[in-house]
């Protein structure tokens, strides 16, 4: 980015350009054309992604780590379609450094690198909008001779390009999540999230054109425009911002450091802002399709109200694993049932009847594998057999009173 765009603008007897990147011209730096500037945008970020698509990858792996399985709707689906095989709930990767490790153990430095080539075309078609056109973007909406550009100037501009780049970029962004899920049949034990089983990224390509035609590559993409647009709005105006202010207020000189501060400081912003949207998108671009219809989400709104389900049921079943083993036995059960259902008007012997008989029923519903506790999978049939004892007893007035306990919301009464 140019020094040029950094200040919205150049300043008489401001001299911040950088010599070092661009080619001397008579003695003085040359500023790029429009092609070199689009051609390195292109580039740059294109090259950098070898070194950044290990973490990426890593990132995926734990994105769809938490994700729950449901049955597929659709009605002439097959008994393997009906059934979504995914270690929705298990723990496989218990934090970055663990994902980093598992991988290269299991899978090798190629397990890493995977969805490596679509990445690369990512980044390459991404950036030739987002940063290539932010300059001229900018130059349409700001006049340079009026000095620096407002903060909304500069968000209007990033985000812009941050869209543009988003969705010309996005069939690769999608074929490279589902590479980056994939484990071989030896690994099948960290597999997390629907496995597609392509053999390479032009397969990808063919199948999800095959299957779903243009629309099916192009899935996703309000997610991804969305991610973009709060992404590069943040990250672009930080950018700027932090270098205006360390070189104007701070009297830093306009070198390879400060790009590297402005570029961390950016970088971080828009990661805290992005990462909602794309833990919602990597999900979404994930799911198995049948009939051209997601099994998981049909639409991003539903996949983004599923996420945020999910992460409260998630925070309710915490609450009543007291002992954080990652099951609820029957003494966590009965203090559940106790949370639901308050003793008013019952004798105690009467009252501990009643909450050992709505401890036996869950049980006897929810605890699918007969190991008499509740798991993280079990806990949804627990919640829909509870809320059903809670409108049976909320049907006695002599039992509530008209009270309406608390603890009932995180069972979705």
């Amino acid at each position: 980015m140019s020094a040029d765009s950094v200040m919205g603008g150049s300043q008489p007897g401001l001299a911040v350009v950088v010599p070092a990147l661009y080619p001397h011209h008579e003695g003085r730096p040359r500023k790029l054309g429009p092609a070199e500037r689009f051609a390195l945008s292109a580039c740059a970020p294109a090259v950098a992604v070898f070194f950044t698509n290990p973490f990426d990858t890593v990132k995926v792996r734990l994105q769809l780590q938490g994700q729950r399985a449901k049955a597929v709707k659709s009605a002439g689906a097959s008994a393997a379609e009906s059934s979504i095989k995914a270690t929705a709930d298990a723990v496989i990767y218990r934090n970055s450094f663990d994902a980093i490790h598992k991988i290269l153990r299991n899978e090798g430095i190629r397990g890493l690198q995977k969805g490596l080539f679509p990445a690369i075309l990512k980044e390459g078609s991404k950036n030739f909008f987002r940063i290539g056109m932010y300059d001229p973007f900018m130059t349409m909406i700001h006049d340079p001779k009026k000095g620096s550009s407002p903060p909304w100037k500069r968000m209007l501009a990033g985000s812009m390009c941050g869209v543009m780049g988003a969705f010309s970029c996005n069939p690769f962004e999608l074929i490279k999540t589902r590479l980056q899920s994939q484990v071989s049949a030896a690994n099948a034990h960290q597999a997390v999230g629907h496995q597609f089983q392509y053999k390479n990224s032009w397969d990808a390509l063919v199948k999800t054109y095959t299957s779903d035609g243009l629309k099916g590559l192009y899935r996703g993409s309000v997610l991804s425009m969305a991610r973009s647009f709060v992404g590069s709005g943040v990250n672009l105006t930080t950018y700027s911002m932090m270098k205006e202010y360390l070189i104007l207020k701070r009297n830093w000189k306009d070198d390879w450091v400060l790009d590297m501060v402005a570029g961390l400081g950016s970088g971080i912003a828009s990661c805290i802002a992005m990462n909602p949207i794309d833990v919602v998108r990597t999900r979404y671009y994930n799911q198995p399709y049948v009939n051209g219809k997601g099994t998981l989400y049909s639409s991003g709104t539903d996949a983004l109200a599923e996420v945020y389900n999910y992460m409260d049921m998630r925070d309710s079943f915490r609450n009543f694993d007291q002992d954080g083993n990652g099951v609820l036995d029957r003494k966590e059960l009965a203090d559940a049932m106790r949370a639901v259902l308050p003793n008013s008007g019952f004798e105690d012997a009467e009252y501990e009847k009643m909450i050992r008989d709505a401890t036996m029923r869950v049980l006897e519903i929810a605890d699918q594998d007969k190991d008499t506790v509740i798991s993280f999978e079990e806990y949804p049939r627990m919640t829909e057999e509870v809320q059903k004892i809670y409108v049976e007893r909320a049907g006695a007035a002599s039992l509530f009173g008209g009270i309406r306990p608390r603890s009932m919301k995180s069972f979705g009464v």
